[in-house]
């Protein structure tokens, strides 16, 4: 992993830059969901940076259909009983100490797990000043997969919304210099 600090200002990162190329995904440059939707456009984002709530692509395994797909998921995991939807804010992570017990994750964490594909992602670090943002990447630039969970969630208008939150865990050393938690990286056999 590499770290490389990122200029403070406007346009500040809040969380996640994804950066997607179609020839990554799909011969041709045509990335579908599974129900034939195009989302490439979603997939080729300009934006430098994602935020909590912001649709991003996720790959996740249908036991149904007995295939992987990939599919644009709300970022905040609403879990199946929830109320309101802004119980999703308090779910963009989810911690791997004790995810099988928490009621927010214990259902996703059994059934829905899923794959976050980024370049890299932000972590801040305290300083006497602030907080400054650093960009954490792999040091072969390469996509990275994170680890998540996704949840189906029925909202009262009876809207059907997927939604995923990145499973974090104790910072390797080179994290660790910036803060107490990282984002599960998984390699790229597993």
């Amino acid at each position: 992993m590499a770290i490389v600090p990122v200029c403070v200002g406007d346009g500040l990162p809040a969380g996640l830059r994804v950066v997607y190329r179609p020839s990554d995904l799909s011969p041709g440059g045509a990335i579908l969901d599974r129900e034939g939707a195009d989302v490439g456009s979603a997939l080729r984002r300009t934006k430098a940076s994602c935020d909590y709530e912001d649709p991003l692509p996720v790959v996740r395994y249908d036991a149904q259909a007995g295939e992987r797909s990939l599919d644009l998921l709300r970022w905040g995991l609403v879990p199946c009983w929830a109320k309101d939807i802004k119980v999703g804010f308090a779910n963009i992570n989810a911690k791997a100490e004790g995810i099988e017990n928490r009621p927010a994750f214990r259902e996703a964490f059994q059934r829905r797990r899923c794959l976050v594909r980024v370049d890299n992602f932000y972590e801040w670090k305290k300083t006497a000043t602030g907080k400054q943002p650093y960009a954490v990447a792999l040091a072969y630039r390469r996509l990275m997969a994170l680890a998540g969970l996704w949840e189906n969630w029925r909202s009262p208008a009876g809207d059907w919304i997927r939604s995923f939150a990145i499973i974090t865990t104790e910072p390797n050393e080179l994290c660790a210099q910036l803060h107490n938690r990282m984002p599960a990286v998984l390699r790229p056999e597993s």
